[in-house]
């Protein structure tokens, strides 16, 4: 239904959902499902349609992994606070721990962890006013304001220690059609606190220890994994399908646009990218939910038929 306006579009997603994506152009076809990927790599657009790339500059960036997600995250924040004039502030997160003490050069080095590894909570969160965020925490379920739930942010408060770091107090953030109705705030503004999350690491010592992390429950929303970009219906979008670890990943990213035009692809990538082979458990499953759609549509052809005839019979008395 995603792609009902592209109908060559979503055929091309249904093989490659199966694994059967064309590498090579099939009889009485202008091109294969390689092809017509491959003519939509940011390259190609940029010697044949340079003006495409336009419609571009605010589509999101799908990739896989948080890592790749967090550096394209905080590139475009420099590069969109920078253009907007607006001063670009990093929130740094506290962290504690009940065995082992939380020295300065500690800290240090727990805000460079990786975001996979604390949770999603940032180090150091990149915010100005204007900026494109995630909630990556269930707030407010009423009103959506949930994990995955989109916004800009409107205004922020912090606190500056004396070394000059900052620790956010209250962001404000417009999520828009959230209803969320607060005194003093304009109407779909959510103020988000910081919230308190645990996570293991191992020190240089190899002790794996736990810490608790303070911190926004938020990211910038410019950039998000294949994952969390499940269920969204996009126009436009950015898609790095050279780093995607599976065929599935591969498919949800390319599901996620409506139409082959709506696609920028940001490198090269094999063709064994969308023709691997299925496991055996995804190829059952498919063949289930093939017998199970076969099963289902004749049953409810045999009911409307049936009750058809019985109109039919009380119509002739």
């Amino acid at each position: 239904m995603r792609q009902l306006d592209d109908p060559e579009y979503a055929a091309l997603v249904g093989r490659v959902r199966e694994g059967r994506g064309r590498t090579a152009t099939p009889t009485n076809a202008p091109r294969s499902d390689y092809e017509a990927l491959t003519s939509r790599l940011i390259s190609i657009l940029i010697k044949n349609k340079p003006e495409e790339l336009k419609k571009f500059e605010d589509a999101p960036i799908i990739v896989a992994d948080r890592q790749t997600r967090d550096a394209i995250n905080l590139r475009r924040a420099e590069d969109i606070a920078k253009k907007l004039g607006a001063q670009l502030h990093f929130l740094a997160c506290k962290d504690s721990s009940r065995k082992l003490q939380v020295t300065e050069a500690l800290q240090k080095r727990l805000r460079r962890v990786r975001s996979s590894i604390s949770n999603d909570l940032l180090g150091k969160l990149p915010c100005f006013i204007g900026m494109k965020v995630m909630v990556i925490e269930n707030l407010t379920m009423a009103h959506g304001v949930v994990n995955g739930a989109e916004g800009v942010v409107e205004n922020l408060h912090f606190e500056t220690a004396v070394d000059g770091t900052k620790y956010a107090k209250c962001v404000y953030v417009r999520i828009p059609d959230c209803g969320v109705e607060l005194p003093g705030l304009p109407r779909d503004v959510v103020p988000i606190y910081t919230i308190r999350k645990t996570f293991t690491y191992k020190t240089r010592a190899g002790l794996k220890c736990n810490f608790s992390r303070v911190q926004l429950p938020l990211v910038p929303g410019y950039s998000y994994t294949d994952y969390k970009s499940q269920g969204r219906s996009l126009e436009r979008a950015v898609l790095d399908i050279a780093q995607a670890r599976n065929l599935q990943s591969v498919y949800v990213m390319l599901s996620r646009v409506k139409t082959l035009d709506g696609l920028a692809i940001m490198s090269w990538f094999p063709p064994g990218q969308i023709s691997r082979p299925l496991s055996h458990e995804f190829r059952d499953e498919f063949v289930r939910l093939e017998s199970l759609d076969k099963h289902t549509t004749s049953w409810y052809m045999s009911s409307r038929h049936r009750a058809q005839e019985g109109r039919d019979m009380a119509n002739s008395r």
